[in-house]
């Protein structure tokens, strides 16, 4: 049963997270109060996710995830009780017990935190095992075959299982203390990474890795470590890859934070250097790739189709194998990622604007619908209007005329900025 006390926690919440939530073609809509109750209260509803129409373009950010993450302004032992009786709706315990091999039940939670950006995901904390363990619903078994792939390749990887109950995928994976990778190479040294990120680069052009962006990565013991692995054997995977490159998303991404060092050059030099070096482990180890392809088709049925939209494994292979074989591929990637960066460059000068006349005006960016969209999606990390392209409006242009309206910035200013 929901107390007074927890309306009264939620409802205090949601006043102060409204804000982020707006109707219209570009808005998310927001939580009703009764809507979260009815989520904590019914055990058969696993997660919270936030309202948004798919397929619209329709961004969130940081700000809105935080938002939606409720469950994490309750106490712990509210916590806990409400989750340990979703658990044990969906059958959970039973497949915590096979993961971690020793009987687990209620008795052993002793927290949770929803870890989730647009829908739950849940930490859990127990009293009878040091490793913490992520529990994702509407799982994929992708995430589990991509990981036994990497330990082939003797790569660090995340280990997790997939598992089927009351007609949903669920995937448990531990958590050895990884921190989230967007959130590290903005506090500490991204060269420490980039060796790393080259690699993965490379192997998820090469195998078509898609959602590459960098809160599905993380770090493990100074490692780079993938999770929340979906989209493999991509066709166009080129055409997505810039996509997220413009829009600050992907491993190159990262050198953002050295683009306006001295060293810059050499940190690209080492990004490629990786990327080099993982094609070259794939090349070594196409046995392995085989056993990838034949594992994702064989449980394709369980990923509804999206992975390789039924495709045959000869035509995968050939893909995957002309890209090794290729003596330009390397080459054309370099030129790829490199004229991305340019474009990713000039986004973060009008994200910067953009902030700006946030800061100066609010109400005026408020209401223009997609530059408030794009302002609190980008903020607090490194991306910068991903698929502007793709929508019906110039929206530079009506940064541009903001700017010389309210912050009295020529034209030739914001160029300058970009050039510089």
């Amino acid at each position: 049963m929901i107390t007074l006390k927890i309306r009264n926690k939620i409802r205090d919440h949601l006043n102060v997270t409204n804000d982020y939530f707006f109707s219209g073609p570009f808005g998310l809509e927001k939580f009703s109060l009764d809507n979260i109750c009815l989520f904590l209260e019914d055990e058969s509803c696993f997660g919270l996710a936030l309202k948004r129409p798919k397929h619209k373009g329709i961004l969130y950010g940081v700000c809105h995830a935080l938002a939606r993450r409720v469950l994490n302004f309750l106490s712990v032992e509210e916590r806990v009780g409400i989750v340990s009786k979703k658990l044990s709706y969906f059958g959970i315990w039973s497949m915590l017990s096979k993961f971690l091999d020793r009987e687990m039940s209620a008795d052993n939670l002793t927290d949770v935190s929803d870890i989730g950006m647009g829908d739950s995901i849940y930490l859990l904390t127990f009293n009878n095992v040091k490793k913490k363990v992520v529990l994702k619903g509407k799982g994929q078994c992708t995430q589990s075959i991509f990981g036994d792939f990497l330990h082939q390749l003797d790569l660090p990887h995340v280990t997790s299982c997939y598992y089927e109950s009351r007609g949903k995928g669920w995937e448990l994976s531990e958590c050895a203390e990884i921190k989230n990778l967007s959130d590290t190479v903005s506090k500490e040294n991204v060269e420490t990474y980039i060796s790393d990120l080259g690699m993965h680069a490379a192997i998820g052009d090469v195998l078509g890795r898609g959602d590459r962006h960098l809160e599905n990565y993380g770090i493990k013991e100074d490692r780079v470590v993938p999770f929340d692995v979906s989209f493999l054997f991509c066709k166009d995977n080129n055409k997505w890859c810039m996509k997220y490159l413009f829009g600050g998303m992907y491993e190159f991404s990262t050198l953002w934070y050295m683009s306006r060092s001295a060293r810059f050059e050499e940190c690209v030099g080492k990004f490629f250097k990786g990327y080099e070096k993982g094609i070259s482990r794939l090349q070594d180890n196409v046995t392995a790739i085989e056993t990838l392809v034949d594992r994702v088709l064989k449980n394709e049925s369980l990923e509804n189709s999206l992975l390789v939209n039924r495709e045959h494994k000869a035509e995968i292979l050939e893909r995957v194998i002309d890209k090794l074989n290729s003596e330009s591929f390397l080459m054309e990637q370099t030129c790829l990622y490199r004229e991305s960066f340019k474009e990713m460059k000039k986004r973060q000068v009008y994200k910067e604007l953009l902030n700006q006349l946030y800061e100066s005006k609010p109400e005026v960016i408020k209401k223009n619908q997609l530059l408030y969209m794009y302002y609190l999606s980008d903020k607090d990390r490194v991306s910068s209007f991903f698929l502007s392209e793709d929508k019906p409006m110039n929206l530079f242009d009506d940064i541009e005329k903001l700017a010389k309206s309210v912050l009295d910035l020529e034209k030739i200013e914001i160029v300058r900025r970009i050039n510089d």
